[in-house]
């Protein structure tokens, strides 16, 4: 894996408010991936431990779900873009991946490791607190979403049930 520069990773929203220093510190832990158009970036219930930031190309990210018509069916939970992230939950929890990230595109990723997360916030406090903020911040956005997203759903569903 190629290694990344500072300012690589000065060109994502999340590193904004980190200094040129704190960069340099992420840069000797993160490396560069790429995959092909169609192939997976991860499966869902697989093990993972890494975030994810796009450099290059677009993600789908799925998730499997039982129908009663189809069995089961991968439903696209969204497409993530340049510049945003993606596999922040296993590096906050080190759980399995709860999606599928497909590449929709010729994809090029900037790699941290949740290891090498955790070392960076145990010595640069400061460092891991502004990543965290961020990453909490587009977590929270995303459940609002999802909420509203419900909500409708059960307003429309009851709507049809009371007509």
């Amino acid at each position: 894996m190629a290694a990344v520069t500072k300012k690589v990773l000065a060109e994502f929203p999340l590193f904004a408010g980190l200094a040129d220093n704190e960069l340099s510190i992420l840069a000797k832990v993160a490396s560069k991936a790429a995959y092909k158009k169609g192939e997976c970036v991860y499966k869902e219930g697989t093990p993972g431990d890494t975030l994810y930031l796009l450099h290059k190309g677009n993600v789908k990210i799925t998730h499997r779900v039982q129908n009663e018509t189809d069995g089961e069916s991968d439903q696209t939970m969204g497409m993530v873009k340049k510049g945003s992230f993606f596999g922040e939950l296993s590096l906050l929890d080190g759980r399995s991946h709860s999606a599928t990230a497909v590449a929709a595109a010729d994809v090029e990723v900037v790699l941290i490791k949740r290891h090498d997360f955790d070392a960076i916030a145990e010595k640069e406090p400061e460092v891991g607190y502004k990543i965290i903020k961020i990453i909490a911040i587009e977590i929270a956005h995303l459940l609002r979403s999802a909420d509203r997203k419900f909500l409708d759903m059960v307003e429309q569903y009851l709507g049809f049930y009371h007509k």
